[in-house]
C-alpha cells in the first residue's frame, strides 16, 4: 500500500489550519476530505482506524 506522510513544518502552520490541537492526528484522503481526525492521537489505535477508513467507513 502507498501512502503519504506529512509531517508539519517547526511552524506548525499546519497544526494551526486545522484547529492548533497539540498532539491530533488525521487522515486525509486524496481529494482532500477528512476521513478520520483525532484530538490526542494515540499510535496504538491507528491499525484498527486504518483499517475502518481504508473499508470505507
Amino acid at each position: 500500500m502507498e501512502r503519504t506522510i506529512v509531517v508539519d513544518g517547526m511552524d506548525n502552520a499546519t497544526r494551526e489550519a486545522y484547529g492548533g490541537l497539540p498532539n491530533s492526528a488525521y487522515i486525509i484522503k486524496p481529494g482532500g476530505e477528512i476521513a478520520h481526525k483525532e484530538s490526542w492521537a494515540k499510535a496504538d489505535g491507528w491499525p484498527a482506524i486504518l483499517d475502518k477508513v481504508l473499508a470505507g467507513g
